[in-house]
């Protein structure tokens, strides 16, 4: 259908960096988008709408202006402009985008939403975010092993590369170099992070990263989460 092609605006990129996410169609949203689409672009109403739905529509799409063959949010006041996102996938890859930070680092619940809404609009934000990142399986174990280091002893540490912290980051969308996740191991010492590409999450993988830094550095003492890679 032309005009909802027109308001997804933006290529469907297959997403499948986070496990377990699930589409979820608002077919009233989605249905609601392109009637104001129309209603805006072409100045027409779409067909069997009553007078009543016709003014209805007409309130609403208030908020909305069409630029360039794209939807766009701007408020009661005109105040904020924000690109109308409606294709599933398109909405998952907004996600992705805004829940990773420039080095590969994890945002939380507030942070992400935060930065979808700062651009993008569609309704559910707040509920999708929480969906979502209750599907990735890097947030989810980062918040285990919080609650676990709550509980555990502090680790003494007396000199530089006496005691290393590893921990497994990803999956990410794969790079050209077919790179999935990325090993950090921190110094407990000096807070010195060293960050190793990783093709695959298993032992061997890691493994062959550490040997890179063992080489370098006389390594005492790691210290892991319960991964079953260490």
């Amino acid at each position: 259908m032309a005009g909802l092609t027109e308001v997804e605006c933006g290529t469907q990129t297959e997403v499948r960096a986070v496990a377990g996410i699930q589409t979820e169609t608002r077919a009233e949203s989605l249905e609601r988008y392109k009637q104001v689409y129309k209603y805006l672009s072409k100045g027409r109403y779409p067909r069997h709408l009553t007078a009543l739905q016709k003014r209805s529509l007409r309130r609403y799409a208030i908020k909305f202006e069409v630029e360039g063959g794209c939807l766009y949010y701007v408020g009661p006041k005109k105040e904020e402009k924000r690109e109308v996102v409606v294709d599933p996938e398109r909405r998952r890859q907004v996600f992705l985008e805004s829940h990773f930070t420039e080095i590969g680092n994890h945002l939380g619940q507030k942070k992400t939403v935060h930065r979808i809404q700062s651009r993008y609009y569609w309704l559910g934000i707040v509920k999708d975010v929480v969906d979502w990142i209750k599907m990735c399986e890097t947030c989810q174990n980062a918040e285990h092993n919080k609650n676990v280091s709550r509980k555990a002893r502090p680790v003494k540490v007396e000199s530089p590369w006496e005691v290393l912290g590893l921990d497994i980051h990803g999956p990410f969308p794969e790079t050209s170099r077919d790179n999935t996740h990325i090993l950090t191991v921190t110094d407990y010492f000096t807070k010195w992070i060293e960050a190793v590409p990783l093709q695959k999450k298993d032992a061997l993988s890691v493994a062959k990263a550490l040997a890179t830094i063992f080489y370098r550095w006389a390594i005492l003492a790691l210290a892991t989460d319960t991964s079953d890679v260490f």
